[in-house]
């Protein structure tokens, strides 16, 4: 999935958006996605001007966003709906990710609960991992079509 495609699936824009391109999704079960770290990247006029650092925290909004695909086709309209991250568990930074690199973000739904769903997360960058970890979303809302208006 190609850039406009990503946009029609998401809420979030520039600066926001944190994924380039969607390389693979297996309905209900996983994604794998790409981001190519710039130096335009806004984050870096700060974080650190004489050392351009991606801070963690970063990766695990990727991580988030590239979980969103795993639902697409159960919430075709993911643009007007909203789900939130809602827990975050053991990640691990193992490598800061520099301008000039394209990290591979991986996905893959650990357990499902309702309205929740449990991820395991995996960030690599030339085949070396940058991150891990588990994390919670909350769905979005699906409006009820037999409901009362």
């Amino acid at each position: 999935m190609d850039l406009q495609g990503i946009l029609d699936h998401f809420k979030h824009r520039y600066p926001f958006l944190l994924i380039d391109r969607v390389l693979e999704v297996e309905p209900g079960k996983s994604c794998r996605a790409l981001k190519n770290i710039s130096i335009n990247e806004k984050i870096f006029v700060g974080h650190f001007p004489d050392r351009p650092l991606l801070p963690g925290v970063f990766y695990i909004e990727m991580m988030a966003q590239a979980s969103i695909m795993v639902f697409a086709d159960e919430h075709r309209n993911l643009a007007a709906e909203l789900g939130v991250l809602a827990q975050i568990n053991k990640v691990k930074f193992l490598r800061t990710a520099m301008p000039g690199d394209q990290l591979i973000i991986s996905v893959s739904l650990a357990g499902r609960f309702g309205k929740l769903a449990k991820f395991d997360g995996l960030i690599t960058c030339d085949g070396e991992p940058m991150a891990r970890g588990s994390f919670t979303v909350a769905l979005p809302r699906v409006p009820d079509d037999n409901a009362a208006s």
